[in-house]
């Protein structure tokens, strides 16, 4: 199947005198999650995971992954002639010197999927481009672009009204257009919210704002006739979302986009004006919570807490009863999210039995999935959508007997979640400056953890945020070097994965604080807000010094005092046990 979609491409290259055709994994808006309709690479490659690029030529065809995916692309490109390219490895040639090796000159993609960053390196190897969708042609059954309806935020949950937020970014755009395509940003400052994107509650939509507009490209049968009276209150014009192209050719002006989140189509609508790559002033003011949004989190936190600490319960006791499969056990924690009060999921939920917790975005299906036993370990990966916030949490739980080399690896993983979770750092750091605290307990053992350390939260938007992150390696299209602000949420999520044995991984979310401001300067510090315990079975306190099982006791501690107030008494004697004193054995 795959190859015969590949080999219908190629009639159309070669009909159209393209010498190759780039499909990546993106929607025209440049989203890192997809709706059903925008799921081109995998219809024509079958790998499944969230990040990846396929690239056909006449004869050979190479699909692009990090090492998040590695040992799942191998898996789901068995049979399919698709080479895998490793991205960061050594001999691994990147995308663009690849396309210099094979001597292409004219190459082909959707250029409403494609974003500026990648079309303007093209276009300065002097590669010729044109902008066509083979896909949609073999694609005969491609579901319908979404139509969820949108809600309105309340101010209690947002705390800052659209009008303010609106008046604010006029203020940092000085005179110039700013055209917007990220959906995250389009939400959080107009307070809306949709359903477009499974787990991340944003609409498909464009916006142009300047000194006098605001115009707002959606498909009105989206919202209520309450929402567009309240958006037209706030002097926001309303356009069909198929007009947005039409109407970005008649803007005149000095324009500010963000070349990595704008697709190359839109670019194009604009040219003859002055155009200003910039990252969206709105990026900042989204990562930075306010009091409110603040206030929210932690209590959508201790709902979340609370889940989790029913769920590893529920968990233990019946493994010793039963064995158990990894569907079962994401049902049931997505039942216990839901009657807890969230209203989706804040993506699809990783848990991973033993080896297949290698894969660090494995995914159980109906098609694909493990039973589970009374030994061994379960990483899960999981979190919600509150209407007081988004919510990402990891925990390895032990389900009987465990290798000590797996305990060894697990007590490695937290010291160095530790390192970086208790930091005090002067402001001026970004996530780069910090990555090595949690890595180089791991790299003490030769070994590493491909992918970042941490990435930004949105709220009541994408588990993914950015501008900020935590990571040691500068990407293309990443802002690894913003710098770390009071009010950002970040993950601590750290991992040792050994493929075909284990993987493991824990994290926490960690909000930025001021902490102490002197002669040296400003200094910085983080408060956690995930209130979960560590799995006590776990760990070895031979590898630990005193410490760092004050740190564990003093975390234990902070959790057990945020979410016994709100446990009945069976449960607060269940958290009592999972957070007792570790002692310091030398």
């Amino acid at each position: 199947m795959i190859k015969e979609r590949i080999r219908q491409v190629r009639q159309f290259m070669q009909k159209d005198h393209i010498d190759a055709y780039y499909i990546n994994a993106s929607d025209y808006h440049q989203s890192e999650y997809l709706a059903d309709y925008f799921q081109a690479r995998v219809f024509m490659s079958g790998f499944t995971g969230s990040f990846g690029y396929l690239f056909i030529t006449q004869r050979e065809a190479f699909l692009y992954t990090d090492g998040r995916y590695f040992i799942q692309a191998e898996r789901e490109l068995q049979n399919s002639d698709i080479q895998l390219m490793r991205m960061g490895q050594e001999g691994v040639l990147d995308i663009f010197e690849l396309i210099q090796a094979k001597g292409v000159k004219h190459i082909g993609f959707d250029g409403r999927c494609v974003d500026v960053v990648f079309a303007l390196k093209l276009e300065s190897l002097q590669i010729k481009m044109t902008s066509i969708d083979y896909v949609s042609r073999i694609w005969k059954n491609r579901p319908a672009l979404p139509r969820e309806a949108v809600f309105e935020m309340e101010l209690q949950y947002v705390g800052v009204s659209r009008k303010d937020k609106l008046q604010a970014l006029r203020e940092k755009l000085h005179h110039h257009i700013h055209v917007v395509a990220h959906l995250d940003a389009i939400c959080y400052v107009l307070n809306i919210r949709g359903g477009d994107i499974k787990h991340t509650p944003v609409v498909l939509s464009y916006m142009i704002i300047d000194d006098e507009k605001c115009s707002l490209f959606i498909d009105t049968a989206k919202l209520s006739d309450e929402l567009i009276m309240s958006l037209h209150e706030d002097h926001i014009d309303i356009y069909p979302y198929d007009t947005f192209y039409n109407y970005l050719k008649t803007q005149r002006g000095s324009i500010l986009m963000d070349f990595s989140k704008m697709n190359y189509e839109a670019y194009k609508q604009v040219q003859g004006n002055v155009i200003y790559n910039v990252e969206s002033p709105i990026d900042g003011m989204k990562a930075c919570k306010n009091e409110v949004e603040l206030k929210n989190i932690r209590f959508s936190h201790i709902t979340d807490g609370i889940v989790m600490v029913k769920f590893i319960h529920w968990l233990k006791e019946t493994i010793k009863k039963q064995a158990l499969d990894e569907l079962t056990i994401t049902d049931t924690l997505n039942t216990l999210r839901k009657e807890a009060g969230a209203f989706d999921l804040s993506f699809e939920p990783i848990v991973a039995y033993n080896a297949n917790a290698a894969m660090m975005h494995y995914s159980a299906t109906p098609e694909n999935y493990s039973k589970v036993y009374d030994k061994g370990i379960l990483l899960v990966d999981s979190g919600g959508q509150y209407l007081q916030g988004t919510t990402d949490i990891t925990r390895t739980i032990a389900l009987g007997s465990v290798d000590p080399f797996v305990k060894q690896c697990y007590t490695t993983v937290l010291k160095s979640m530790l390192n970086l979770q208790n930091v005090t750092f002067l402001h001026g750091c970004s996530g780069m400056s910090l990555d090595i605290l949690a890595r180089q307990a791991i790299w003490k053992m030769d070994l590493d953890y491909q992918s970042g350390t941490g990435h930004g939260i949105g709220y009541v938007l994408g588990v993914h945020e950015g501008p900020h992150g935590i990571k040691w390696k500068k990407s293309i299209n990443r802002h690894e070097d913003t710098i770390l602000q009071e009010g950002m949420v970040v993950t601590d999520e750290p991992g040792i994965y050994l493929e075909h044995q284990f993987g493991i991984r824990i994290e926490n979310e960690l909000v930025v604080k001021k902490k102490t401001k002197n002669f040296y300067g400003q200094f910085m510090e983080f408060e956690v807000v995930t209130y979960c315990p560590f799995d006590l079975e776990l760990i070895d306190t031979s590898y630990l010094n005193h410490e760092q099982v004050d740190q564990i006791n003093r975390y234990h501690q902070y959790v057990y005092q945020t979410l016994s107030p709100y446990l009945d008494e069976t449960y607060q004697d269940v958290l009592k046990e999972m957070t007792k004193e570790l002692y310091y054995h030398n």
